[in-house]
């Protein structure tokens, strides 16, 4: 089995986690700093659908689950360093559980509201 290999591997995977690290924890802050951020309803003043549109909450469910996919899946892809079959099955399955994870926990919510609490 032939499998690309360098010198500079681990330096360039460390620089790509640290990126993306620096990414998560500025998305936790704009989750956090956004938190009591409201939409105002010109259209409707007795409807409270403008609550629901706080997704503060819902951002920082997606950021937890996608640091929680990175602790489990990262030393798992790394230590699986001598089979690539294996590394593909284990980064394909973690890129599945994020990304269903977050579509799960961004517009689960919206079709709740949109289905239960429409009246």
């Amino acid at each position: 089995v032939y499998a690309c290999d360098s010198d500079d591997a681990d330096i360039f995977l460390g620089i790509l986690i640290a990126y993306c690290g620096v990414l998560l924890i500025v998305g936790a802050v704009m989750a956090f700093l956004t938190r009591n951020a409201s939409i105002p309803l010109t259209y409707d003043e007795d409807n409270k659908a403008g609550d629901s549109f706080k997704e503060s909450k819902y951002l920082g469910f997606v950021i937890y689950n996608i640091m929680l996919c990175i602790a489990v899946f990262v030393p798992l892809a790394t230590t699986l360093d001598g089979d690539p079959t294996i590394t593909f099955i284990v980064t394909a399955a973690a890129i599945w559980v994020v990304v269903a994870g977050t579509i799960t926990l961004l517009f689960l919510p919206k079709i709740y509201y949109a289905i239960v609490l429409d009246e």
